[in-house]
């Protein structure tokens, strides 16, 4: 690192630290108990079902920054966005006033962002949570193929200037399935007319 000091006074430079970690997680539910796991990194769902997502920046060392500016960039795929339920900068709860966010229907991105998160006592190794719902639209993928979704954060990298750093996306995957029924008599074969309703376990 090449510095530029003019006079004899003593420079400390201010150097670049480790830059966060995002994770993007999704909660599965049993249909049948009703039961929800941990979050996880992919789940079942039904079109129409409403989907919890979590996301998770994990800091790096912040203490060269006066202020530290983050933003979530979540890009959906076979989902609608439908509401926010949590952010929270470690164990602080921020209201709606603390951080901004936005959803652009056309490119299906969620975003959200948070000025300084050091002015909600963040320091090296907080975390900051982003918690929400959306659902699972009619046009998703069926099958194994699932339909993969990503995100990634834009954070402060620069503690003497406005520079952006940017993390790699983080992906999980919701699946959806279609079911096949048929109504056949004693020989196995089609009755016609025959007809029937699948409900859904609440």
């Amino acid at each position: 690192i090449l510095l530029l000091v003019s006079g004899a006074e003593e420079v400390t430079p201010k150097v670049k630290t480790d830059i966060p970690t995002l994770e993007k997680k999704v909660k599965d539910k049993n249909d049948s108990t009703g039961d929800t796991t941990d979050w996880q990194d992919s789940a079942d769902y039904d079109i129409g079902d409403t989907i919890p997502y979590q996301l998770t920046a994990t800091l790096g060392d912040v203490s060269n920054f006066d202020t530290y500016y983050v933003e979530f960039v979540d890009t959906m795929t076979h989902l609608t966005y439908d509401s926010i339920t949590s952010v929270k900068v470690g164990d602080k709860t921020l209201n709606a006033g603390e951080y901004t966010s936005s959803w652009d229907s056309t490119s299906k991105t969620l975003k959200v962002s948070i000025d300084n998160v050091k002015a909600h006592s963040a320091t090296n190794g907080s975390k900051i949570v982003v918690e929400y719902t959306a659902t699972l639209d009619a046009d998703a993928v069926i099958g194994s193929t699932g339909n993969p979704n990503e995100a990634h954060l834009i954070f402060s990298n620069n503690p003497n200037g406005e520079g952006k750093g940017q993390t790699k996306p983080d992906k999980n995957i919701v699946f959806t399935y279609r079911v096949v029924a048929n109504k056949v008599d004693q020989d196995n074969k089609p009755l016609p007319g025959a007809a029937f309703a699948l409900y859904k376990k609440l």
